[in-house]
């Protein structure tokens, strides 16, 4: 593994083998080469992970910064942060150890992202897809040969994971592809095979797996501080992130109170919500309300001025995938892939599934409140998530159109829900208490994000502060909880991200003075990629480090 000489030559060599070890992440994203490919976490191939890491950590400490040109000196950093992900992921959180979910999760998104794309003919892609369905049978069992002792909520919860996985390839039909007859039966067998291996597996956790299930699933406070750190670039222990998180808690929740109190002073926050949950669309017109509030923010946004909008900008307004919706129960993106000059966004809305009691589908329904719906679309799609995303193919670096930093991703995208709100887009007092209860719960995800991770917080004790602080159903704070159980440092993402782009959108201002125009700061900061912010206010401040 030879590195060539010049900066831009290390940086081709270093994406090219990086992908190797993450190909379903290179199809998501639309880069070429690497479709028939799928993970592995043998010890073998952990070995050569790491080597590989480590590897071009000697190599990065061998270039001189001082004739990099100021990109360069952004994808310098950028590997820098690849590489300490890597080495937290292979050495201290190991999800492929502690976590069941993990691989047919995996298997799962390898096989729709194939499907979903299409910078291959239907005939390369069926290709790849036998490979990765072949290599999914490899994948379960190096699952059976790393899962030892995980946290027994994991265990517990990958049930519904495998469910997903074998009602999506069960309901698989590849004839409508139109390929050859041939490719055609290698499919089906493989499917075949591929749905038999998911069953055993589902089996082998119930009877071998839940029993030996009694490991820990805190990341503790030194791997914890680390993903702030070396990961998010952020100035901030865990420590500093309760502080934040606990006194704009208490602020926001005065916000909330005096705003219920101007829409109905005999009433509490929560009973204003719930009651005017009742006004919903029906689970038959539940895409279509959505995708009418898409068409709306944006005219909003081209209205006012507020953005710019890249040359290739496509997106659909879809179902969610089958198999993502027992763990995406509301709404979600699937991002523009920005190594292709085609292909779309999707902005994925869940439906409510058909044989539910009238009640069970009242409570669901109840959840796509129109009250809601506004702030849900922009947060996924305009000037958010998408947005955001779609910038990536119009920047030239091949490690920025991959970086997906979460703290610049949801900070963005919450940014966008409180900044729109300023703009005047929310048409009622309504949506803003909405928008604001919607503050209180990503604040309350850096307290329980720290608490679960660094100080000892039980579960139970998390489901407890979101049920009677945030409002949430015991059920749908379960939901969330083994979220931030299995992500250590990603549910701070949302109002911290915010908080430091409020931060840099201030010193934005100051160095622009009397030009400062919100549009600019918008349109930089899109520029930039979705990398840490200290990387951002490099680029919008050109405050290089030599």
């Amino acid at each position: 593994m030879p590195v060539k000489n010049g900066f831009k030559d290390f940086v081709s060599q270093y994406v090219s083998d990086t992908f190797k070890l993450s190909p379903t992440n290179a199809t998501a994203l639309g880069f070429p080469g690497y479709d028939d490919l799928l993970e592995s976490f043998s010890l073998d191939a952990r070995k050569e992970a790491q080597r590989v890491s480590s590897h071009y950590s000697r190599e990065l400490n061998r270039i001189s910064k001082k004739d990099l040109s100021f990109q360069d000196l952004i994808d310098y950093s950028l590997i820098q942060v690849e590489l300490a992900y890597h080495q937290i992921f292979y050495e201290e959180t190991k999800s492929w150890e502690k976590d069941p979910a993990f691989y047919p999760e995996l298997i799962l998104s390898a096989a729709y992202y194939l499907i979903a794309r299409d910078h291959l003919s239907k005939e390369k892609r069926a290709v790849s897809l036998l490979s990765r369905m072949k290599q999914s049978l490899r994948l379960l069992d190096e699952a059976k040969e790393n899962l030892k002792r995980p946290s027994l909520y994991f265990s517990k919860d990958s049930f519904d994971v495998i469910q997903g996985g074998i009602q999506f390839f069960t309901q698989f039909n590849p004839e409508k592809w139109g390929i050859s007859k041939k490719l055609l039966g290698e499919l089906e067998q493989a499917k075949k095979a591929l749905l038999q291996k998911l069953t055993e597996y589902e089996k082998w956790v119930k009877n071998t797996l839940i029993p030996r299930s009694n490991g820990g699933f805190s990341a503790g406070r030194a791997v914890y501080e680390k993903i702030l750190k070396k990961y998010h670039l952020l100035p901030y222990d865990a420590d500093d992130l309760d502080e934040i998180g606990r006194g704009n808690f208490s602020r926001v929740k005065a916000e909330i109170k005096r705003l219920a109190q101007k829409i109905d002073p005999h009433k509490g926050w929560q009973e204003i919500l719930l009651q005017n949950s009742k006004h919903h669309p029906t689970r038959e017109g539940l895409v279509s309300a959505y995708r009418d509030s898409v068409d709306k923010v944006r005219a909003f946004l081209l209205e006012k001025k507020l953005v710019g909008f890249p040359k290739r900008d496509f997106m659909e307004v879809i179902e969610t995938p089958l198999f993502y919706q027992p763990f995406l129960p509301f709404a979600g993106y699937s991002v523009t892939p920005p190594f292709q000059k085609t292909g779309n966004g999707e902005f994925w809305v869940t439906p409510v599934p058909s044989g539910l009691s009238k009640k069970e589908e009242e409570a669901r329904l109840k959840e796509h409140a129109y009250h809601k719906i506004p702030v849900i679309a922009l947060h996924e799609t305009y000037p958010g998530h998408h947005l955001q995303f779609s910038f990536l193919r119009e920047i030239p670096s091949s490690l920025v159109k991959r970086s997906g930093s979460s703290v610049s991703c949801e900070g963005w995208a919450f940014y966008c829900e409180e900044m729109m709100k300023e703009e005047g887009y929310y048409e009622s007092p309504l949506i803003e208490l909405s928008q604001k209860r919607d503050e209180l719960w990503r604040i309350a995800r850096v307290i329980l994000d720290v608490g679960l991770h660094v100080k000892k917080m039980k579960p139970e004790k998390a489901v407890s502060f979101l049920a009677a602080q945030v409002g949430f159903p015991e059920a749908m704070a379960w939901g969330e909880i083994k979220r931030y159980m299995r992500d250590p440092g990603q549910p701070i993402s949302y109002f911290i991200g915010k908080h430091e782009i409020l931060k840099l959108r201030e010193k934005y201002r100051r160095k622009a003075k009397e030009k400062f125009k919100l549009k600019d700061f918008h349109d930089a900061f899109l520029r930039t990629g979705v990398v840490p912010i200290r990387l951002a206010e490099k680029c919008l401040l050109n405050s290089s480090e030599r």
